[in-house]
């Protein structure tokens, strides 16, 4: 029981998705996953605090040590929040997540989007 049992479910899980995700065969190619970073938009400062347990879509990424790359898909319409999606890659394939997200990106589907001025020069 205890820490050691929860150990133990992890590694099990880890490698579960590891096999998962690797080629199979030669004609076969690694696979990523692509979800939500986060259940909403981004939510405001300290307000994750009174949702606890919505940081569960990149934690379990992270205690599955798997590589994991975050990408920006726009702002909320009513918010005006950041939305994201994150490209999960099977271990050692961070370059994978990363081709993906580029690609996203080159193609007008994902990127960086500019909320207001830089700099308020009337300040």
């Amino acid at each position: 029981g205890g820490p050691h049992k929860v150990q133990t479910l992890l590694a099990e899980a880890t490698l579960q998705v590891q096999e998962y995700m690797e080629p199979k065969s030669a004609h076969e190619h690694a696979c990523v996953f692509i979800m939500p970073t986060y259940p909403t938009a981004a939510p405001r400062h300290f307000e994750a605090y009174l949702r606890p347990l919505d940081f569960i879509y990149t934690a379990v990424w992270n205690a599955l040590e798997v590589p994991v790359t975050q990408v920006p898909i726009g702002l909320s319409k009513h918010e005006g929040l950041p939305l994201g999606i994150q490209i999960i890659a099977s271990h050692g394939a961070d370059s994978l997540s990363i081709a993906v997200a580029m690609e996203l990106e080159k193609g007008g589907v994902a990127g960086w989007t500019r909320v207001g001025p830089v700099c308020d020069s009337s300040l």
